[in-house]
């Protein structure tokens, strides 16, 4: 029986009996079909379960059936919003929680085999059904192909296309071999009634191949028939080459199968230029739209093999999510950049889960490699692109990989731009602060300097005003004493008092200086 909790559960219990298929053997009959005439080309022997050779005839047959299930919808615990689920017809709804049911019938794929007349096995169905959680009535029988044909008629492939050719190149590529091997060349007619007397074939032979030299005997008489007594030079014809007629039945056989080889290519699509066969005549403009013109004849074939492909990988991932139901899978995968990585991947969770494939291998797709590469190198060249990232689009195989490459190689960019802006305006403020300190103590240093010449002045003026005093008082001095002796005395001290204040005076300036100096230096 079915499990109430799971729809996609198979029953080996549900087959078909040998009755029911013979009702669908019956169907088919009423359209004009035999189910059981499937192979041989003896009228009598089709309806044989077997054949001369003592192989069993086993049919195997697909169909698709309907399965009843469930819609059922319930609320939820926290939100309360409503919430659709699927289960098979023997879900019983739990009405204490809301739920409510809704029956639909949705397509179910069948499988069974005929051995021999009347052994009916395995009618059940189908392991894999390959649904849809958006579509639960889609279902196939995992027998992928295509059908190459443009309307009701009986398929046909490239290879049906240039069947014709080829059997008519067989044809005369075989006559070509025939008359190759009928073929001697050029041979030379010989009258032996010239040939010199004495002389035999082989010796005439060997000088006419050796030496290119024909030897003839004119005056030599002919000594039977009719001619007897006459010599030959006096009679017409002699020795002449014979020209092979099959050489030129040859010509026309080649160029009979140059033009089948041609046709061919050009039913096909395939031009010399595709193939690599450029003549030294053609400009490269001319050969490109005769690639791109052959490669727009052919992109429906690829694409749909393309398709083919991408239906097989589908069927293959579900046939996956069949297996690795209620298992895991532990395994080592290699990227395209040549890193392993360990990949640990939940059966329950991978099979509950709907997968699409994206292929794309176009002319577009390649266009647009060549582009990026392009890019790439002139990233290089400009420095706008680091190694690692170029490394890195050239090992990898994903355009969107490639895009996000670039992507982050350009927000590296402007995270470097930005942290370089910053630096330089910081390096500005910091400039902008050292010459306001520098201007404040330039402004400092003059008010230092105008103050050290201000104290050197007053100094002096001091100076010199005591001198004038002491030059006075002196001077007063010698001329109340009035003599000669004193007042000698006195201009001496007055003299040498002179010379000390000039003395003080000077150790002034220079003190004064000295200090100017230290400023300067600290500055």
């Amino acid at each position: 029986n079915y499990d109430s909790d799971d729809i996609s559960d198979d029953d080996d219990g549900y087959s078909l009996t040998p009755s029911g298929f013979q009702m669908i053997s019956e169907m088919f009959e009423e359209k004009g079909l035999d189910l059981k005439k499937l192979f041989g080309d003896n009228e009598g022997r089709n309806n044989l379960p077997y054949d001369l050779d003592g192989n069993i005839r086993v049919i195997r047959m697909y169909w698709k059936s309907k399965k009843k299930i469930q819609r059922i919808k319930r609320y939820n615990q926290d939100t309360g919003e409503p919430e659709y689920i699927l289960r098979s017809e023997y879900y019983t709804p739990n009405k204490d929680f809301g739920e409510e049911s809704e029956p639909y019938w949705v397509n179910e794929a069948w499988q069974g085999t005929l051995i021999g007349k009347d052994i009916y096995v395995d009618i059940r169905p189908c392991p894999v059904q390959f649904n849809r959680m958006s579509n639960p009535s889609r279902c196939h029988f995992g027998i992928i192909g295509t059908l190459y044909c443009t309307n009701d008629d009986v398929p046909f492939s490239m290879v049906d296309k240039m069947k014709p050719y080829s059997y008519l190149y067989d044809a005369v590529h075989d006559r070509l071999i025939k008359t190759i091997s009928r073929s001697w060349g050029t041979m030379v007619k010989i009258d032996s009634t010239r040939m010199p007397k004495g002389w035999e074939l082989d010796k005439w032979l060997y000088y006419a191949k050796n030496m290119g030299v024909i030897v003839e005997d004119s005056a030599k008489e002919i000594n039977y028939g009719k001619a007897t007594g006459i010599l030959s030079g006096n009679l017409n014809g002699g020795s002449a080459a014979v020209v092979d007629a099959t050489s030129q039945a040859i010509q026309q056989y080649i160029q009979f199968l140059e033009y089948l080889e041609q046709t061919m290519a050009r039913i096909v699509g395939i031009t010399p230029q595709r193939e690599g066969q450029i003549a030294n005549r053609e400009t490269v403009g001319g050969v490109e739209h005769a690639v791109t013109q052959s490669s727009n004849i052919t992109e429906w074939l690829f694409a749909n093999h393309d398709d083919t492909k991408k239906r097989v990988l589908e069927a293959l991932l579900e046939v996956s999510k069949h297996a690795l139901r209620g298992k895991t899978k532990k395994f080592q995968y290699i990227l395209p950049d040549g890193t392993q990585k360990l990949i640990d991947i939940d059966g329950d969770k991978f099979c509950e889960c709907d997968y699409g494939l994206v292929i794309d291998n176009s002319q577009d797709t390649q266009i647009k490699k060549q582009q990026i590469e392009t890019i790439v190198q002139a990233g290089l060249q400009n420095q706008m692109l680091n190694f690692s990232t170029a490394l890195k689009m050239y090992s990898t195989i994903s355009m969107a990989e490639k895009q996000r490459a670039i992507e982050k190689n350009e927000q590296e960019m402007q995270q470097r731009a930005e942290q370089q802006a910053q630096q330089e305006q910081q390096a500005a403020q910091q400039q902008q602060q050292m010459q306001m300190q520098l201007a404040q103590m330039e402004q400092q240093f003059q008010l230092k300097l105008a103050q050290i010449k201000a104290d050197a002045q007053i100094q002096v003026a001091q100076i010199t005003a005591q001198a004038s005093i002491q030059n006075t008082v002196t001077k007063v001095e010698a001329q109340q004493q009035g003599t000669e002796d004193v007042r000698a005395t006195l201009e001496e001290k007055a003299r040498e008092f002179n010379i000390k204040t000039t003395n003080d005076i000077n150790k002034a300036m220079i003190k004064a200086n000295a200090q100017v100096s230290s400023s300067l230096n600290k500055k």
